[in-house]
């Protein structure tokens, strides 16, 4: 058995990632931009958006954090979404969860332009993963393949991978980037 530590690999990547973040400012003079939505209080979604508004920042992303009141409707999140979606200045959308009851998060995740989808939850984006064709990914399934993929030597091709929980954001991907990769996958 093998430890495999993230850190070095996460810090190689935000400097690619800074890196190119410059290079795209510098060639079309505009700096990308994430916008965060977010429904009602939850104390963990609160930790969650300091942590992301940091590490843009770091990386050189802009980054707007809308809270939405607690009692927002469904359809006024979509709207709210559908404007995020036609704003020429909002790069990447990622809407927080847990979302309230009322509000149904796997419809919402529709509604986010793929283009604009930085957590690869649309269904088109979602297609793209199964057939091999990702541009994005969701970020914790794209993790794990990142740091798998960091091991000069391991050869997923025929290897037995379980995956324990079939989330839409984390199992379900990991299982479908694996078997890109070939691996037998045991969900």
């Amino acid at each position: 058995m093998q430890l495999l530590e993230g850190k070095g690999v996460a810090l190689k990547i935000k400097e690619g990632i800074k890196l190119e973040i410059e290079s795209l400012e510098k060639k079309y003079g505009v700096r990308p931009k994430l916008v965060s939505v977010q429904v009602g209080e939850n104390s963990a979604s609160e930790i969650y958006v300091k942590s992301q508004e940091k590490t843009a920042r770091e990386l050189g992303i802009d980054y707007e954090l809308r809270k939405l009141d607690g009692k927002t409707t469904q359809d006024g999140l979509i709207k709210e979404i559908d404007g995020l979606n036609k704003a020429r200045g909002a790069h990447g959308i990622i809407v927080q969860m847990p979302l309230p009851q009322t509000i149904d998060a796997k419809l919402i995740s529709r509604f986010i332009s793929p283009l604009k989808d930085i957590e690869a939850m649309h269904p088109q984006n979602m297609g793209e993963i199964v057939f091999g064709k990702a541009k994005v990914l969701p970020c914790t399934a794209a993790a794990c393949m990142e740091l798998l993929n960091s091991v000069p030597a391991l050869e997923l091709y025929g290897k037995e991978a379980v995956i324990v929980g079939h989330s839409e954001i984390v199992g379900k991907p990991l299982a479908l980037l694996l078997l890109n990769k070939f691996a037998t996958v045991t969900v």
